[in-house]
């Protein structure tokens, strides 16, 4: 069976704790600047998780107001 090396879920990409330095608003003084946030994979599965929560939901009202009028 062929292996896709293009899926970036892939076991090897989530060992350890990951640097990614995202803006947050709700929180901006609690970090500076110049240090970026280290999340825990289950907190970037949680993070992902929201994201793609919040997007679905926005694409379901818009396709409701289309499909309304």
């Amino acid at each position: 069976m062929k292996k896709d090396n293009a899926a970036l879920r892939d076991i090897n990409n989530l060992k350890g704790p990951h640097k990614i330095n995202l803006q947050l608003f709700a929180n901006e003084s609690a970090n500076s600047p110049d240090e970026p946030k280290i999340y825990t994979r289950e907190e970037l599965d949680k993070l992902l998780q929201q994201e793609a929560d919040r997007r679905v939901s926005e694409a379901l009202k818009t396709a409701k107001v289309k499909r309304d009028k």
